[in-house]
């Protein structure tokens, strides 16, 4: 794969991609949103296309799914309305952010449940897996070994050979070469000697800009940011020109020397962090995204 995303043709995956609630926990946001998505997901599925998005991170929980026995089928049938439009799926499992990777035991399960359901619905094609979202303060070890049982798990357990996503330490600030080179050797060990690995990234207004331009800018690494906000609550204030920065420079020079792009956080949410307005319009934060990033990638879906 090298440093960009491809698709199955071959063309380079420039990601133009979203955050979307399907679960992470269960309370009033989640199961409502949840339910709104699945239960409108033709439409969804559509709208985003008209978007210019080609990549859709399915936030879950594992405990949430454990409690609830028809999520993954929802889930199943979310990823499948969004295949219909050539859209790529990306569950990320929110089970582990601002944790330690101690144990994934619960996560790969889930995943390998995600990976069985789009297999028998004839669209594991469209299947991105993101096992943890936002790691907390850890060592580069750590995150090394619980990097490289996802791997084995997914690869061999799962039989998955697809892209597999790797949110960084430090929640997803970090960026360590050797750490990144030695994932990669091993997932070529267990995928066939290749590589369909990549390091994200996930930026909000507390962060300077210019710590992340410096995680990004490793023209030589597959990198992605799987999350930006206008918001951090508690931390940072309402800040929407700091990820119309982010996409600025993404457009400008990242994505020219090999950066993937990026998926804002959150299509539809109960804080300042929403791209639309519950209804067919875009919030301030939207607009921004869309004539900041949406408008200016070339189309790129996978069919």
């Amino acid at each position: 794969m090298g440093s960009e995303l491809k698709h199955g043709d071959g063309r380079r995956l420039t990601v133009s991609g979203v955050n979307l609630e399907t679960l992470r926990y269960v309370d009033t946001c989640t199961t409502t949103y949840f339910a709104d998505h699945w239960a409108n997901r033709v439409a969804l599925a559509q709208r985003l296309r008209g978007l210019g998005i080609n990549v859709v991170r399915l936030n879950v929980g594992t405990a949430a799914y454990q409690s609830r026995s028809d999520a993954i089928d929802k889930l199943a049938d979310l990823i499948e309305a969004f295949a219909a439009q050539g859209i790529y799926s990306m569950p990320s499992d929110h089970s582990h952010s601002g944790q330690a990777l101690t144990d994934l035991t619960d996560t790969l399960a889930l995943m390998g449940q995600i990976v069985a359901k789009a297999r028998a619905r004839g669209v594991e094609a469209f299947l991105v897996l993101n096992p943890f979202s936002e790691p907390g303060t850890i060592t580069w070890s750590a995150w090394q070994t619980a990097s490289q049982t996802a791997l084995t798990t997914l690869r061999g357990t799962h039989g998955f050979s697809g892209v597999v996503v790797l949110d960084t330490i430090n929640y997803a600030t970090g960026y360590d070469a050797t750490t990144f080179t030695a994932v990669v050797n091993h997932e070529k060990s267990v995928n066939g000697g290749k590589s369909n690995v990549v390091f994200a990234h996930g930026w909000y207004p507390n962060i300077p800009l210019s710590n992340a331009i410096a995680a990004m800018n490793h023209p030589a690494s597959p990198l992605l940011v799987t999350g930006v906000g206008a918001i951090n609550p508690g931390t940072s204030p309402y800040t929407p020109t700091y990820p119309a920065d982010v996409a600025d420079w993404l457009v400008d020079a990242g994505i020219p020397q090999g950066h993937n792009g990026l998926l804002p956080w959150l299509w539809l949410w109960c804080d300042e962090n929403s791209l639309t307005d519950g209804g067919s319009g875009l919030t301030e934060y939207g607009a921004l995204m869309n004539s900041h990033y949406f408008a200016k990638i070339a189309p790129n879906f996978a069919r």
